[in-house]
């Protein structure tokens, strides 16, 4: 059993619970609520939920509008 770092609490409460239990697929009420409570989830959940949020970060600045430099 793991707790969450400081920066996936971050990240969360930046993205949003409900956000991220939508497009995780994780449960909001049992893992993600867990997550920021500082309540220990199982190792491998938590991975695979790091990998998410990494995709979803990526993503995030992928389709983000890029500044022209002129």
């Amino acid at each position: 059993m793991v707790v969450a770092s400081e920066e996936v609490k971050k990240d969360i409460k930046n993205i949003g619970v409900n956000k991220c239990a939508r497009e995780s697929g994780f449960d909001r009420k049992n893992f993600i609520r867990k997550l920021v409570r500082d309540i220990p989830v199982k190792r491998n959940s938590y991975a695979r939920f790091e990998r998410w949020l990494q995709r979803y970060k990526f993503e995030l600045r992928e389709n983000s509008p890029k500044k022209k430099s002129d």
